[in-house]
């Protein structure tokens, strides 16, 4: 019988042999990187945001970093946060807006990057964040695609100037040639002092006493004391047509159109061009022929503000009264795609702005203006001459590169020269060390 135990043990033997077989390979436990916290973004009025988020992982967590884009369209940025690399983390990034100005009512949107020693990632899904002006309780006029918030007044009133506002809006597409897919949003403060404070990061020296300010793409703070008040009604006009201009030139030209065209297409806008007496500077100027050529008109922002605006104004009248709106659509669709200055008067006007202010002199019964010496400043923004590039231009690295490749050239003569100096050298010296003693 032992050997039928002996079968009954091999029998259970390989039965539990196949069973282990069987059973699935133990495996170890895949090490995991894990976001635990996301709490809603600190706002920090008007100083910035606090951006938070908590992880743990089975390895020491490396990196967390946080990108962040203002809509509409704003350009993604990546910013690194502040912890202590452990396995388990809190990471923070403080957004300042004393570095980087972000107007109140902005929507930002941003996600974080994880990673840990293993090189476990984690990416969370993109989240909204409205910063807003937390000192006072918003309301919301609508009319067209403009948003009209505020926090003191009735809401007629505020109705009227919202509808103000889009009828402005309106105008401007139809003098551009564009239509704004976005809600072009107007923040309404009462008093000096309030809208002060939401500006502070945001340098309005340009313009002493400013009533409105234009944020491209779609914000503008405004100081409104009455709903009702004309210069009120014109400052949200001239603000929002800055809006409209930006889109309408959207792109990587965008910064070098000319600010005097754009302030002049502002003021075209309103109701009164003359409300704080834009009309009146330029008048007592054409009385002592003190107006200056179109090459020249951006200088008068620093030194005769009134001037600047009504000239400005007084040209874009001329150029839409002459040419008709058309052909300033066509202006503006010319610059978007970085035209010079006088290249996209020359294609549209045909002539360039030395000839068009000549035109416009005569309009005035002026005389003949002497020619602008070669040399003077633009009217763009940040340059002279008549040169136009994109915002990303690359024109100094070929310059580089020249320069480079003359210093290694001269390096390379130089080692050259040397090296013959050398040779000729030991040429000498052996010459005369082969030549006999007192020979000649």
């Amino acid at each position: 019988m032992r050997w039928a135990r002996a079968l009954v043990v091999v029998l259970v033997l390989s039965v539990l042999g196949g069973l282990v077989a069987l059973a699935p390979p133990a495996t170890a436990r895949a090490a995991e990187l894990v976001v635990t916290s996301t709490p809603q973004p600190q706002n920090l009025f008007p100083d910035g945001v606090l951006f938070t988020i908590a992880a743990r992982s089975d390895q020491p967590i490396r990196s967390v970093r946080l990108t962040y884009s203002l809509e509409p369209g704003g350009i993604p940025v990546g910013a690194d946060a502040q912890f202590e690399p452990g396995v388990q983390v809190t990471a923070q990034y403080r957004l300042r807006t004393s570095a980087n100005y972000i107007p109140p009512g902005k929507v930002i949107t941003y996600h974080w990057e994880l990673k840990d020693a293993a090189g476990n990632t984690v990416t969370t899904p993109d989240a909204r964040f409205r910063y807003d002006d937390t000192r006072f309780q918003w309301q919301e006029a609508r009319s067209g695609n403009v948003v009209l918030h505020y926090y003191k007044g009735g809401a007629a009133g505020a109705q009227r100037l919202a509808a103000a506002g889009a009828q402005g809006v309106a105008r401007a597409e139809d003098l551009e040639g564009v239509r704004v897919p976005f809600a072009l949003n107007v923040w309404a403060y009462a008093t000096e002092p309030d809208l002060l404070v939401a500006q502070q990061h945001q340098s309005a020296a340009t313009d002493p006493g400013v009533l409105g300010q234009a944020f491209e793409p779609d914000t503008l703070l405004s100081l409104v004391t009455n709903f009702d008040d004309p210069v009120a009604h014109d400052t949200l006009r001239h603000e929002l047509t800055h809006l409209v201009t930006a889109y309408a030139v959207s792109g990587p030209y965008e910064q070098l159109f000319p600010i005097w065209l754009n302030e002049g297409i502002s003021v075209y806008m309103q109701g009164d061009p003359n409300d704080v007496g834009y009309v009146d500077a330029f008048q007592a100027a054409v009385k002592s022929d003190r107006i200056v050529s179109l090459v020249q008109l951006q200088t008068l922002r620093s030194s005769d503000i009134g001037l600047f605006y009504g000239e400005s104004y007084e040209v874009v009248k001329f150029l839409v009264d002459r040419y008709g709106k058309a052909k300033l659509a066509q202006l503006l669709s010319v610059y978007k795609q970085g035209s010079t200055d006088d290249g996209a008067f020359r294609q549209v006007y045909g002539t360039d702005r030395a000839g068009v202010y000549q035109q416009f002199r005569e309009s005035l019964r002026l005389p003949t203006a002497r020619p602008t010496p070669t040399g003077q400043p633009s009217s763009s923004t940040g340059r002279t001459g008549d040169a136009r590039a994109p915002v990303a231009t690359t024109a100094g690295h070929g310059a580089g590169r020249a320069i480079i490749a003359v210093l290694i050239f001269a390096l390379g003569a130089l080692a050259v020269a040397l090296v013959a100096l050398l040779v000729a050298l030991v040429w000498s010296r052996a010459s005369a060390a082969r030549r006999p003693p007192g020979g000649a």
